[in-house]
Parts: structure tokens; sequence; C-alpha cells
């Protein structure tokens, strides 16, 4: 029998080494295999947002990583995510999309959120997720959202230092009255360590997303 593993989707080789340092130090016992499709995010971006085939397509991959062997996947794109749980629910499958558990915090622990995304389709999975949540738990929770292509654009040329100082910088400007900052892309998680003197709590996906992957994956184990 072959060793168990968990399998990670992303949409850029960028983000390999980061969710691979993330379950090193938090489940180095874990074998990880990574699959990279940053064809399904270019897509969903020049389509404007998630369209049947872009769903279809993520549908196909992350069913594929499961017949291949996976224990359980992680998708860590946030625009897929809708995609991603539809893909759960028709398989009954074990696959993860990279906010839920962020959006369940976040509903959990504010009144006010401020939604930062820098891509534009990563907003309207995101902020449907978070009010989807909020209605199931019966919390009446405004959100505001801030959408920062002009970050998005240095992220595309690589400067991750560039990229992490216009959303840290963004957010000092427009945080208003939120009483919470939730990071809607995973890419977005070094602007936490720069907003640590914002005076409200800073979330982002990864840590959160691998918490809950290890908890899932360790479960299904167990039980196999």
């Amino acid at each position: 029998m072959s060793e168990p593993y968990l399998a990670l989707l992303h949409t850029g080789e960028v983000h390999v080494a980061g969710f691979a340092e993330r379950f090193q130090e938090a489940a180095p016992d874990i074998s990880l295999r990574h699959l990279v499709r940053a064809d399904l995010l270019a897509a969903a971006e020049a389509a404007g947002g998630l369209t049947p085939e872009i769903a279809a397509d993520t549908a196909t991959a992350l069913n594929a990583a499961l017949a291949e062997g996976a224990t359980c996947v992680l998708c860590t794109c946030s625009t897929l995510g809708p995609a991603v749980e539809a893909t759960a629910r028709e398989a009954g499958a074990p696959i993860l999309r990279i906010d839920r558990a962020l959006a369940e915090k976040a509903v959990a622990e504010s009144n006010s959120v401020l939604v930062v995304a820098a891509v534009e389709t990563t907003i309207g999975p995101t902020l449907a997720l978070l009010e989807e949540v909020a209605a199931t738990a019966g919390h009446d929770v405004t959100f505001r959202t801030l959408v920062l292509p002009e970050a998005w654009a240095l992220f595309q040329v690589g400067d991750q230092a560039g990229y992490t100082t216009a959303i840290a910088d963004a957010i000092r400007e427009k945080l208003g009255d939120a009483d919470m900052v939730v990071l809607a892309q995973a890419s977005m998680a070094g602007a936490v360590a720069e907003l640590d003197d914002l005076g409200v709590p800073v979330l982002a996906s990864p840590p959160l997303a691998v918490a809950q992957a290890i908890q899932l994956f360790r479960e299904r184990t167990a039980s196999a």
C-alpha cells in the first residue's frame, strides 16, 4: 500500500514553497504532492470570474488528484472556492477550499469586516462565502470590500515585497471602523506581519487552512 499523502492544488508555482514550509512546520510527518494549474486562475481573470467551464476543469483536477491516491485535497486559490466546494459536495469527497476556515473565524469573532483582495475575481467568491457563513450563524456582520489591482500588478512581476507593502498601506488608509481585516488571497499573508500594530486582527487563509487540512488528513488516515 502506498503512503498516504495530502495533495495541494495551486494556481501558481509561487505558492508551492510557502505551503510546503507551513506543513513542514506544523506536521512534518504528512507527505505532500503539489499540483500547479496556473491556467485555471488565468482563465478566470480573462473571463472576469469563475465560469461553468472553469468550474468543470477545476472539478476534473480535484477528482483526478483523489483518483491518483490523495487522501484529501486542499485548493489554495480563493477564486476557485465555489467550484471546490461544489465538487466536494457532489462527490462526497475530502476536498477543502482555502478560505472556509478563514470565513468561519471572521464571522465568529467580528461585527464589521474589511475584506481585501488584490485580484478582482477573488472578491465575489470570498464575500459570498462570508455572507453565507454569517447567515448560517445568524450573526449580523457588516462587510466592506477593498480591491487592489495595483498591488496585484506588483505580484505578477515578482515584486513580493512591494506587493505586501502596497496591501498594508492600503489597509491602513481604508480601515475605517472595521474591527477585523480579512485577506482574501493566500498570496496576501505576508501583510499580516506588516500590520501587527493596526489595532484590529488581520486574518490570512494559509495558517487556518493548513490546520484544517491537517485535521482532515488525520481523521481520514485514522479511519482508513
